[in-house]
């Protein structure tokens, strides 16, 4: 602290900062206010051996879009599941969204994963013309 003389009735204890647990991973960093916490590695568990390829340390944002929504963030992680309601909401995307034959997988106790088919027709609605899907 520079000048300590003119703080002397500063406790170092009651004026420093919380000390935290940092750790990175991937170019992310995590901050744990809990400096006792497990490793980041047992938290991630299975994570990183499935996004290993990706090379998310040299990913970047290029816009960046913000918007408060009131609700549970379960209903606003919901709302950009297409799979999960695009049949009621956006039809037209069926013909090119395998929404059916979505795949929801819980991998550990903090890792879920969701994977769509993409360029296959949804199993609601019947096939597209052969020359349709060829022509796209």
């Amino acid at each position: 602290m520079p000048c300590r003389s003119d703080f002397s009735h500063a406790n170092d204890d009651e004026f420093q900062l919380p000390q935290a647990r940092i750790e990175c991973w991937q170019g992310f960093v995590f901050r744990n206010p809990d400096i006792n916490a497990d490793p980041l590695s047992e938290f991630l568990q299975v994570l990183p051996r499935h996004l290993d390829g990706y090379q998310l340390d040299r990913c970047f944002k290029a816009p960046h879009i913000h918007k408060v929504v009131a609700c549970n963030w379960k209903v606003a992680l919901e709302a950009f599941m297409e799979s999960y309601h695009v049949i009621a909401t956006h039809p037209q995307l069926l013909t090119f969204m395998g929404d059916a034959n979505a795949q929801y997988d819980i991998l550990s106790d903090h890792v879920s994963r969701s994977i769509t088919a993409n360029a296959s027709h949804s199993p609601h609605i019947a096939p597209p013309p052969e020359q349709q899907v060829m022509k796209a």
